[in-house]
């Protein structure tokens, strides 16, 4: 009885293990609800990269689910099968597309530096004051 007590804890303290790991990762699992013509849209976009899907109708169906399925492990996201913000964001990487499925896009300015902060602007704004 106590042997089996200590197997069934530690089994629950693995799992545990392996959901804080996946949550510290940050991998977001939760599903989006999506309209038809968001659906319609992300049908779309799985087709056009290979990912097979029986018809584009705007519907979550078994194909739709299957050909997310396979799109989340070629990217190494978590394998669900629905489309949660991480799958839609890899599909969209455009901030308007992220803004078509209703994700406010992520802030990514090349160089990470605002125009005024950026060495070379530094640079001119120096050169064209007055004295």
């Amino acid at each position: 009885m106590g042997r089996k007590c200590l197997i069934v804890n530690i089994a629950v303290l693995v799992s545990l293990l392996f959901i804080g790991q996946a949550l510290a990762a940050g991998m977001k699992t939760e599903d989006r609800s999506l309209n038809s013509e968001q659906i319609s849209e992300m049908q779309k976009i799985l087709d056009s990269q290979g990912y097979k899907v029986d018809d584009v109708n705007g519907v979550l169906n078994d194909s739709t689910r299957e050909a997310i399925r396979q799109f989340q492990e070629a990217q190494g996201l978590v394998v669900t099968g629905m489309p949660n913000e991480e799958t839609l964001r890899a599909l969209a990487p455009d901030s308007k597309q992220q803004e078509f499925f209703g994700l406010s896009p992520e802030f990514s300015e090349p160089g990470g530096m605002q125009n005024q902060e950026q060495p070379g602007n530094m640079q001119k704004q120096e050169q064209n004051k007055q004295y």
